[in-house]
């Protein structure tokens, strides 16, 4: 039965001319079950009940003409004028409809940097406000203020202006969040500086980290704002929705990117990789870093690459740094000989006969294992002393065609299994390997993109090596004087010699044994030594099926890509479960849950088979990626009803059980369809309304108090409220605010929506407290609002003075 609350939301928000409130979930129902009779009637009984509802803009528009029917949108900006006004534009559509908006300006320039057509910037903020009048204008779907959000790096020049933004009375249609890495916050713990760098042209200046949080904990404490977004957290995990947005700092790789899939290589762009999902994301800038060991690596200059010490850099920041070697740990166990002679032929083949036939210049007495290898094949010895066949017997041999200097290894050795890769490679070596007396182990080539991919095969089996030049020098000869070509080694050094001797090794026996095997690892530092752009290139992200969450890259080590990160133009269909409702006599029915949520995956399947969608941008990317957002809500009546304290260990433990079902269920629902994500805990302000339950996982906000609505106020009082379990949102310490949260997000796929509430009285060291506390436990953003700190309010107790608000409603955005 429908509360008194609900009925009145529904009519004034959500039922159409004519339409009863049980209306509205008829028509919701009816429209996602797709003539399913039996699906329908139990979806509307769900609905009608409390226990599933979907996000407001599937109730607000199922069933009507144009119907948009998801909660969040995720739209880029990059730093051109058509850019930011197309992104203007289309955030109004999608206001108009009835869906909220994220947006990471960091790739905007600071003010005062320089134009390419004459002049200086206006900077960030101020087009920020443009965005923040385009908010007071258009209302989501005629009913609701915008919801907006806008992330900020912390490198960007304009960083403090944008922390103290609100505390000048700009930007009130904002939430505001920067977005920071380990690096920053072992910074402030450290009390070191951070490189600040120009989005455009590269500029850096050192600032305190320190200085940066303090500043951004104090404006916080005034106002709430801004929140902190942790990106190494969210990027070991699929991004959660509430931050998705951080994705349009486009951490992307080029399409010919090389990643580590198994026994493998293979381009980030590849079909159906084994053990990480790709997806394109556009034409992005990208920059080219040049190491101190030979090789160069391609990425977008927000891409993060892991350091020496197990800490993360974003690209452009990397110079002078050093890495961690990026080594794999591919193994050969069956090499074929067929393998060894194609890579012999690569190095020291060549095309003779009018090009009918491959021969191959030999000392038969000490190089006599290769020669009777190559006999084995067919090969003939000639009058001349070469070695002879017809090419016609020789297959994959398309590499002769060109001289030795052309020659590139060819894409299938490149990404073939590790057996056939190492036998070509063993073949190469013995062609054109040697080991010296140091123990050392060179290969001379003189292409060096050749080089420079054998390199990166080498340090895919975990070898590290380096290359260096021979420059061109004069010969003589009997017919005159020449300059020779350029030419490259790749050098492996005398510590890691044996391991190369384990992994690929020589053909002969005469060049393995002069490989001596040392004791200990040798150590070279990985450097970046510089980088240029490279321009515009089609560029790729990528996220692990599993841990970790990142991957041999290019030979180096690179975090998922947004994730780790939803692409530009997504959405994401939202929907919760309200958990208070399977609750009876102390119990908690598990079986009923696990049902329900399966339930509620197909409703939000239909949700984006049948949207209508504002942009063709977004319906191409959601018809691609297909992410769900399935939440729960009622948690802290669930809690009161079983007789558990919010903060207590007893809540852990439920969680554990609850977050368990929760994940295995919506798992096996279409286990064998693939959705970006399915769980997200998302903010349920006006869906907490219609089920009258607590919002989300927050604890209750008080015993009694009032929410304010466009529509008007609503007073909150439930007879539950009474119980001796109690915890309101001011009672529970920051610090189990913080635990529940942690606690959630390892059943999460998404992330989780949370609000840390802090007393009046709180300091701003309660503040930066509750950040580090955060960080440390591993969350992947979080949002402190101390009571009173401002003018507006949407929740506050009844009665109170001076009022109290929260920050967790639908009523602003949370994403």
């Amino acid at each position: 039965m429908l509360s008194k609350n609900a009925i009145y939301l529904l009519q004034q928000r959500y039922c159409k001319n004519g339409e009863s409130p049980e209306g509205v979930f008829k028509r919701v129902a009816n429209f996602l079950s797709k003539g399913d009779f039996k699906f329908e009637d139990n979806l509307q009984t769900l609905m009608t009940n409390g226990v599933f509802l979907p996000n407001s803009p599937c109730l607000f528009n199922a069933g009507m003409p144009n119907g948009m029917l998801h909660a969040c949108f995720i739209l880029p900006i990059e730093d051109d004028i058509h850019s930011i006004f197309t992104t203007i534009s289309n955030m109004a559509y999608i206001f108009k409809g009835g869906g909220g908006v994220g947006i990471n300006f960091s790739n905007l320039r600071e003010k005062n940097a320089f134009l390419s057509g004459g002049g200086s910037s206006s900077g960030v903020l101020s087009f920020m406000e443009i965005f923040d009048h385009v908010v007071d204008t258009v209302k989501q779907g005629g009913m609701r203020r915008g919801a907006l959000m806008g992330i900020l790096d912390y490198t960007h020049p304009e960083i403090y202006n944008f922390i103290k933004v609100k505390l000048e009375g700009k930007l009130q249609n904002f939430n505001l969040s920067i977005m920071v890495t380990d690096e920053f916050m072992n910074a402030v713990l450290e009390d070191k500086d951070i490189d600040v760098v120009s989005p455009k042209n590269g500029i850096v200046s050192k600032v305190g980290a320190k200085d940066i949080f303090d500043v951004a904990c104090f404006a916080s404490w005034v106002n709430g704002d801004p929140a902190f977004l942790f990106y190494d957290r969210i990027n070991e995990d699929n991004p959660f929705f509430p931050e998705v947005k951080i994705n349009t700092v486009n951490p992307c790789q080029p399409a010919d990117s090389l990643l580590l899939d198994g026994e493998y290589l293979r381009r980030i762009d590849s079909e159906k990789p084994e053990t990480w999902k790709s997806w394109y994301t556009g034409i992005k800038e990208v920059i080219r870093l040049e190491l101190n060991n030979g090789m160069h690596v391609d990425f977008t200059p927000e891409h993060k690459l892991m350091l020496a010490d197990g800490t993360w850099c974003e690209a452009k920041n990397s110079i002078g740094k050093e890495l961690k070697w990026g080594l794999g740990n591919r193994k050969s166990l069956h090499i074929n000989e067929k393998d060894i002679v194609q890579g012999f032929l690569f190095g020291d083949g060549f095309r003779c006969g009018c090009n009918e036939g491959v021969s191959v210049k030999l000392t038969k007495r000490k190089e006599w294992e290769i020669y009777e290898l190559l006999s084995s094949f067919g090969f003939e010895e000639e009058d001349c002393g070469v070695l002879y066949i017809n090419r016609k017997k020789l297959m994959d041999t398309e590499f002769l065609n060109y001289k030795t200097f052309d020659r590139q290894l060819p894409k299938y050795i490149l990404e073939s299994h590790s057996d056939r890769t190492a036998g070509f490679l063993r073949g190469l070596f013995e062609a054109n390997g040697s080991v010296n007396k140091q123990n050392q182990i060179s290969l001379k080539g003189t292409n060096k993109e050749m080089i420079k991919d054998v390199q990166l095969i080498l340090a895919s089996f975990g070898i590290p090596s380096w290359i260096s030049i021979n420059k061109p020098t004069k010969v003589e000869w009997d017919n005159g004087d020449y300059i020779s070509k350029e030419s490259y080694n790749l050098q492996i050094a005398p510590r890691n010699a044996w391991l190369f001797k384990e992994k690929i090794g020589f053909y002969s026996s005469m060049k393995n044994d002069k490989i001596i095997k040392l004791e200990g690892e040798y150590y070279t530092k990985l450097k970046i030594v510089g980088y240029i752009p490279v321009g515009e290139m089609e560029v790729w992200d990528y996220s692990m099926y599993e841990l970790p969450h990142h991957n041999f890259c290019q030979g180096v080590i690179a975090s998922n890509c947004s994730e780790v990160a939803m692409p530009h133009y997504s959405a994401c269909c939202l929907g919760s479960i309200n958990v208070s409702k399977f609750v009876w006599k102390n119990s908690f029915n598990f079986d009923r849950f696990g049902e329900v949520v399966q339930t509620g995956m197909r409703a939000l399947t239909s949700i984006n088979e049948l949207s209508e969608y504002p942009l063709p941008e977004i319906k191409e990317a959601m018809q691609k990626y297909n992410p769900v957002g399935l939440g729960i809500f009622g948690f802290a009546d669930c809690l009161i009803k079983l007789g558990i304290r919010y903060d207590s260990q007893d809540c852990l433990d439920f969680i554990d059980k609850l977050g368990t079902v929760y994940r295995d269920s919506s798992l096996a629902y279409n286990p064998d369809t693939f959705y970006f994500y399915r769980r997200i805990i998302a903010p349920t302000g006006s869906l907490s309304i219609l089920a009258d339950c607590s919002s989300g996982i927050e604890p209750v906000y008080d015993v009694a108090f009032e929410r304010s609505l466009t529509i008007g106020k609503i007073e909150e009082v439930r007879d539950l409220y009474k119980s001796e379990f109690v915890r309101t949102a001011h009672e529970v310490s920051p610090e189990w605010h913080i635990k529940v949260l942690a606690k959630w997000q390892e059943y999460l796929d998404g992330g989780c929506s949370k609000t840390i509430n802090m007393p009046n009285d709180a300091s701003v060291e309660d503040i930066k407290n509750a950040y580090l506390t955060a960080w440390k436990m591993g969350v992947k953003g979080i949002t402190v609002y101390r009571d009173g700190s401002r003018d507006q309010q949407v929740l506050y107790s009844k009665p109170s003075q001076p009022p109290k608000m929260g920050k967790c409603s639908d009523e602003t955005c949370t994403l």
